[in-house]
């Protein structure tokens, strides 16, 4: 159903875009008749007539014709239509056939529309045709004093500053998921298990390993020539990226008609296709400045896909990009730990940097010495052993006397069953004893290898720990240094370096009918067209000459 209501009610308008492309196309290499032009234009101001590319089609057809008074006419109904679009669409046309004074002043004319606190999406194409040096001197100088203005009204809204530094921060801070910033998982193998401070030490470690990761990237990009030839199709481009827009009127069912197909791919789950929505820009979303100049700055496509773009955006966004990188340098710093705890076995300690491993060796040693005294009181015999092996002795004696005693009385029998029975017990209790004490010395023995074996290890994994202490400190300090290059590197931006200088860009629409010389003069008083030196008829305050 959407996609019957888009070509129902606006159909025609893909027709005017493809069409205007294509008459711009053809007219460069002349393979197309005047009258043809003429006819299809006509067609598509039929069919369009709330449309406001369709009388500016029909002007740029006129003026190939050298139909000064259709051109005029149809001028004047764009400008009626939309006043902004119009203008950048003449303003590119003419700077595409090095028209530059009619160039300057219809962009002249599209700058006065625009609020710098909600800029549409066109604002993106005047920003790369900006930076590619696509506009004449004086454009130039306009365009650059006139974003410099918006930058100066921006910045006294409140809040606006903190903004664009937080923006930059989270774009600087979503480096510590690159694989090439995340510390290797065999890496630190004894800190990961014998520290509790690993999570913090590894995060602040990938903190700092980002400034090296995020200066290449500055620099591979800002070193990374611009074709001349790119450059020069870059206002084709721009061109195309106006007329091919959605119009403000057809955005519901364009929107409607991505919801649908988002649910289709996410096969019929709403919620996650609202999410995927969410993460991308709406269609008709409204920026400021600044958000437009961030956006732009990472080279999205969908965005820009504009490398003098890109570098001119972070240009601009120097100042809000160095405070937002000095803050998560600092945010870093303070989250290093001073000092490194140290769980090994039973021991818990701390180190600075590792060069107290002797003195964590020596705490050691001395635990495990400690803990086998200990283990070694427990192997003696005990206070009850000793009150047995008295009782076992006892019974023997007691054994001997009652057989002694018994059969003097002449009750030998029961002297010899006495006498048994309780040698039996006395000899039990002092075999047990002397097993016992022959058993302590092996355990005693076994107990003081273990302990000198677990002393080893432990002393062993001490060393090793702290060598990692002494390596996460120095790497840490190595990766931390290259903030610098990234600070320094922002600081040094300048925009109008990075607003390039293009040599002209005349297309074949020059070798169209032009004005006879007689036909000239008169239009320095009367001037007509699209690319006349002059503004067709209209002046900067937006209203149409009558």
């Amino acid at each position: 159903r959407v996609n019957q209501d888009l070509q129902k009610q606006f159909g025609h308008y893909d027709e005017v875009r493809h069409t205007t492309t294509g008459i711009l196309q053809a007219t460069d290499i002349g393979i197309v008749h005047s009258q043809k032009i003429t006819d299809v234009v006509e067609d598509a101001q039929l069919k369009c007539p709330g449309y406001w590319l369709a009388p500016c089609l029909v002007a740029t057809a006129a003026w190939i014709n050298d139909d000064q008074e259709t051109a005029q006419k149809a001028i004047s109904e764009g400008i009626k239509r939309n006043d902004e679009k119009t203008s950048l669409y003449f303003g590119l046309v003419d700077r595409r056939s090095q028209r530059n004074e009619a160039s300057t002043r219809w962009m002249q004319r599209y700058l006065v529309h625009e609020d710098p606190s909600r800029l549409h999406r066109s604002t993106i194409v005047v920003i790369d045709a900006y930076s590619a040096g696509l506009f004449p001197a004086e454009s130039k100088d306009l365009i650059g004093d006139e974003f410099a203005l918006w930058l100066d009204y921006l910045e006294n809204q409140d809040g606006f500053h903190q903004k664009q530094v937080n923006r930059w921060m989270r774009r600087f801070q979503t480096y510590n998921k690159r694989p090439e910033v995340q510390v290797d998982s065999d890496a630190y193998p004894y800190l990961r298990e014998y520290s509790p401070t690993w999570p913090q030490l590894e995060q602040v470690l990938e903190g700092a390993r980002q400034h090296h990761v995020v200066a290449q990237d500055f620099q591979t990009l800002f070193e990374t020539p611009i074709d001349q030839q790119t450059a020069l199709k870059e206002l084709d481009r721009a061109l195309n990226e106006l007329v091919t827009n959605y119009d403000d009127e057809e955005l519901p069912l364009r929107e409607e008609k991505q919801m649908y197909e988002a649910v289709i791919r996410h096969d019929g789950d709403e919620d996650a296709a609202l999410d995927e929505l969410q993460t991308q820009d709406s269609l008709d979303k409204v920026q400021d400045f600044g958000q437009l100049l961030a956006t732009a700055s990472t080279g999205e496509t969908g965005v820009t896909r504009s490398l003098a773009t890109q570098k001119y955006a972070i240009a601009m966004s120097r100042d809000w990009a160095l405070e937002a990188y000095r803050k998560l340098v600092a945010q870093n710093r303070r989250n290093v730990p001073v000092s490194i705890q140290l769980k090994i076995d039973d021991y818990t300690g701390q180190s600075i940097d590792g060069s107290d491993v002797e003195t964590h060796v020596q705490k050691i040693s001395a635990m495990v010495d400690k803990q086998l005294q200990q283990q070694l009181a427990q192997l003696v015999m005990t206070e009850d052993d000793q009150k047995s092996l008295q009782r076992g002795y006892v019974l023997l004696v007691v054994a001997g006397v009652s057989l002694l005693l018994l059969a003097v009385a002449g009750l030998v029998s029961l002297g010899v069953i006495v006498a048994i029975i309780c040698a039996i017990s006395g000899y039990g209790k002092i075999k047990s004893y002397k097993n016992k004490e022959q058993g302590l010395g092996p355990r005693r023995n076994e107990a003081a290898k273990k302990a000198e074996e677990k002393k080893d290890t432990c002393v062993k994994i001490t060393r090793a720990t702290c060598a990692e202490i002494v390596d996460f400190r120095r790497e840490y300090g190595k990766w931390d240094a290259d903030a610098k290059q990234v600070t320094d590197f922002l600081d040094a931006l300048d925009p109008q370096n990075y607003v390039r200088a293009v040599a002209g860009s005349a297309r074949m629409l020059l070798n169209a009918k032009q004005p006879s010389n007689e036909h000239r003069d008169h239009q320095k008083t009367e001037p007509t067209g699209p690319a006349t030196t002059s503004l067709p008829s209209v002046s900067t305050s937006g209203k149409s000459k009558e």
